[in-house]
């Protein structure tokens, strides 16, 4: 079974993240299938234009933004070089509108709808040409079935009248579940005061500057609560300004990419994960939080209100900073209230898995890898 994987970014890529790595393990995974994947990708500074990873031969064309209108006649020399089985779309916001060249062999993935993020991400006039290309999706990929992460995605899909044939839900690090890796960490205790942690890509679009604000809102109500921001992003420099510009450089302590040591600490020392973004595909770095017994205030949008059971694993709160803040006060006050939640998460957390994950996927992509003319019909239909 030969596999193709078109896709912007591979995990390599500087501007990696969740989708990224959801497409790295399940591409090594079906490799020790015995599928023989190919991967084609955007290039970037210091990576080969063709290499071999965990099984994965990768092949890189253009830039971040010159691989787009690259991509059909990087498709056409591969396919002519290789009979592929099967061709997967993972759709990162812009398509490659693989329905024109690729023909019946298709499966697309999409993580989340990026819509406003458009506008917060890019300037104006390149965000309404992304937004309209996104757009456009149920114009070419009405007879495309889609996998996607989450149950809201789905319904985002749905909605746009795609066919949705599964849900494949994330998995994380089986190493963040294990309990006798011979490591100690000194999770928080009511000396060290109370800490709070980011950790992921920094972006505009994560608005991590609300978790910094809770911080700034907090300080009198409790002197040593600190903040861990972990990774990189290009609004790095920004939210450093806006820590220095409130007077909280004692108070939040930037860590940039960590290795996963580090991380695996920062996740069992942290009281509170703590997300503000406003929409996601599903929110890997919850489920790791919750891998370490820490609870997640999240903002009820979708995505977290897949990852975060409310009241449960952690708490959803309006998208504002007064909510976030209440949340969080509640949380630190309440010492009963948060370790239960944190049992409750790491209860959770085992559910998620790398090899349940690929079982899934597989089943979808190839347990009928023809997609029958009902289907196609019902799809239609739903766009018609």
């Amino acid at each position: 079974m030969k596999v193709l994987v078109i896709t912007w970014r591979d995990l390599r890529h500087s501007r990696s993240g969740g989708e990224e790595r959801f497409l790295h393990e399940i591409c090594s995974r079906l490799v020790d299938r015995g599928v023989n994947v190919t991967m084609l990708c955007c290039g970037g500074e210091g990576l080969p234009s063709e290499e071999n990873r965990d099984g994965i031969t990768i092949h890189r064309v253009g830039s971040l933004y010159t691989f787009f209108p690259r991509v059909p006649l990087a498709y056409k020399r591969l396919a002519r070089r290789d009979s592929f089985d099967v061709v997967i779309e993972n759709i990162t916001a812009v398509p490659v509108f693989t329905p024109l060249y690729v023909g019946s062999r298709l499966t697309a993935i999409e993580h989340h709808i990026t819509d406003h993020i458009f506008f917060e991400e890019l300037p104006a006039p390149l965000g309404a040409v992304a937004w309209l290309a996104e757009r456009s999706i149920p114009l070419f990929y009405r007879s495309v079935p889609f996998l996607t992460v989450s149950a809201s995605t789905r319904a985002e899909l749905e909605q746009m009248g795609l066919y949705v044939r599964s849900v494949v839900h994330n998995g994380i690090d089986d190493t963040l579940l294990m309990s006798d890796s011979g490591e100690n960490f000194d999770t928080n205790t009511s000396d060290d005061g109370h800490r709070l942690l980011y950790l992921g890509r920094v972006r505009r679009h994560k608005h991590i500057d609300d978790v910094v604000s809770v911080v700034k809102r907090l300080r009198g109500e409790f002197p040593n609560l600190q903040l861990d921001v972990a990774g990189t992003g290009d609004h790095l420099g920004e939210l450093r300004t806006l820590v220095t510009e409130w007077g909280l450089n004692d108070r939040v302590t930037f860590h940039g990419f960590v290795d996963k040591p580090t991380k695996r600490r920062l996740l069992a020392q942290a009281d509170l994960f703590c997300i503000a973004s406003r929409k996601e595909g599903w929110g890997i770095t919850v489920i790791e939080a919750n891998a370490q017994g820490t609870p997640v205030v999240g903002y009820d949008v979708p995505g977290l209100r897949d990852s975060v059971i409310d009241g449960e694993t952690g708490v959803l709160c309006k998208p504002s900073v007064e909510s976030m803040t209440n949340a969080v006060r509640e949380l630190l006050q309440n010492d009963k209230l948060r370790q239960s939640l944190g049992e409750n998460a790491r209860n959770h957390a085992e559910e998620y898995t790398w090899s349940q994950a690929s079982d899934t996927f597989h089943t979808a992509v190839f347990g009928d890898r023809n997609w029958n003319e009902e289907e196609k019909r019902d799809a239609s239909e739903r766009v018609n």
